[in-house]
């Protein structure tokens, strides 16, 4: 069965969710749970878990990808988000009652069998036991071009649990999915969430059009110039598929509280002066860590040939939620509140440096790195920017071959998102997995495999520590392993996969 052309009362993504692929954005959480409490604690995920889509039901949709028979009225590629009302005879094969929860008991899988959770969390839980293929559900539908869009899965195993919580990227960002996280655990734990709206930014918040993807072939000459801009952007799914098939391994870094501080005396300290707090020169952790990433992470690379004579780029994204720009007088919920920060969509823009790579590796201090990072992040977060930034996204003409990978990402340049203010660690989950734990979760990682390429700062933990997640051709990996700057700031190398 074919599908139909999509009618005006499906929901568009944004121009931000628009250019993005739909695929999998999965997150593991892990809990001890005692095996007498088991029933117990499927019993109150089930509940919590249902009763969350049911306040907030457009969660319980799907997402229409590659849509046909939409010329003149979206752009090639747009992306529909359908659900409530949207289903009708020509999706008879979606029904929005379907289960969006699963669990499964992996206590005597070969995997698992011969580890208890306590076990694999003393050995920081090696990556081997995260794996996507059985932790995370299945999106997928009858239909090649329509995915769930969002479900849950939960695993058991010997006195722990896997909560695991996939959605589309083409829908929200790790911000968004942590959101959901959190009202998850507080319907667990018998509180009521504030709304999770589905925000995306659509044009008209903006004067950027009269519909989101839309075609805006006419009106000023922005459209031509943006092309020009997003030349590079279009087909990126193609260039994907022309990398090179190289040797990575993905490893796991902890930096801990104490030598975080350590890293951002140095970077708040010039010509032996502290510097920290002079106006614009302000610059945070992240900033220290991000200039820390990308020195390092180059110089390991010094294997590729030719990389001295190349320009490195530093890509870093950035929540925008409370950016001015986002509008706040029209961010409101149904009953008036804000929802500046919980905006479920993509609001990530990236800051970008640039530096010759001798440069960056020999002639600047890890204090100047910084603070050229903490001035990109000022540059590009002014309004005038973002704005064209949107202008941009919503003007590409084509998003169908978009992807989220260049060639370039594991030669000279570096692409950073940091989670570390994502309050999962946090976040209690009351008496959910018994009476005797504590609430909170032990782990919070991606599956493994899951976005090889961009360096992650995970969340930070209770004790101050931070997990690093960096991907990298096996040769430069073990260079990494022995540089001393590098090494001098981490406290444990968790696994190699």
């Amino acid at each position: 069965m074919g599908l139909a052309t999509p009618s005006p009362t499906f929901t568009t993504l944004g121009c931000m969710d628009d250019i993005m692929p739909d695929i999998d954005l999965p997150m593991i959480l892990s809990f001890p749970c005692p095996t007498s409490h088991r029933a117990i604690t499927q019993q109150r995920l089930y509940l919590s878990f249902t009763g969350l889509l049911d306040r907030d039901p457009w969660l319980r949709g799907y997402i229409h990808s590659n849509v046909t028979g939409v010329d003149g009225r979206y752009r090639r590629g747009t992306k529909l988000l359908i659900h409530g009302s949207s289903l009708s005879s020509d999706f008879n094969y979606l029904n929005e009652k379907d289960e969006k929860i699963e669990f499964q008991d992996l206590t005597s899988h070969a995997k698992y069998k011969d580890k208890t959770y306590p076990e694999l969390v003393a050995e920081n839980m090696p990556a081997g036991y995260l794996s996507s293929t059985l932790l995370v559900p299945d999106r997928a539908t009858k239909h090649a071009n329509v995915k769930h869009a969002l479900l849950a899965k939960v695993s058991f195993i010997r006195e722990g649990i896997f909560v695991v919580v996939s959605t589309s990227h083409a829908l929200m960002d790790a911000t968004s999915l942590a959101a959901i996280f959190g009202a998850w655990a507080a319907t667990a734990r018998g509180d009521v969430p504030a709304p999770l709206p589905h925000a995306p930014i659509w044009q008209p918040e903006y004067g950027l059009g009269a519909k989101s993807g839309e075609d805006t072939h006419t009106g000023e000459s922005k459209v031509s110039d943006s092309r020009g801009e997003s030349e590079d952007l279009r087909g990126t799914a193609v260039l994907a598929q022309r990398i090179p098939s190289r040797s990575t391994v993905t490893a796991v870094f902890r930096i801990g509280a104490e030598a975080l501080a350590r890293l951002k005396e140095v970077c708040i300290t010039q010509d032996g002066r502290k510097e920290h707090g002079k106006g614009n020169e302000w610059i945070s952790t992240n900033d220290a860590l991000a200039a820390l990433l990308w020195r390092c992470i180059v110089r390991a690379r010094m294997t590729t040939p030719d990389l001295r004579t190349r320009t490195s780029s530093l890509m870093y994204a950035m929540d925008m939620r409370n950016s001015p720009v986002m509008a706040p007088g029209v961010l409101k919920t149904a009953d008036g509140t804000s929802m500046a920060n919980t905006r479920l969509a993509n609001i990530v823009f990236y800051s970008i440096n640039r530096a010759r790579v001798p440069v960056l590796l020999e002639s600047i201090s890890l204090s100047d790195t910084a603070r050229s990072i903490r001035t990109a992040i000022q540059k590009y977060t002014r309004p005038s920017i973002i704005t064209r930034a949107l202008q941009l996204a919503a003007a590409i003409p084509d998003v169908s071959a978009l992807g989220l990978v260049y060639p370039t990402w594991v030669e000279h340049d570096v692409v950073i998102s940091s989670l570390s203010r994502l309050p999962l660690y946090s976040t209690s989950w009351g008496d959910t997995f018994g009476e005797e734990v504590s609430g909170v979760p032990d782990i919070v990682r991606w599956p493994d495999g899951v976005f090889e390429g961009i360096t992650f700062v995970m969340p930070r933990r209770r004790n101050g520590s931070v997990e690093i997640v960096i991907t990298m051709r096996t040769a430069d990996m073990r260079e990494l392993e022995k540089d001393a700057e590098w090494m001098s700031y981490v406290e444990d190398k968790i696994e190699i996969v």
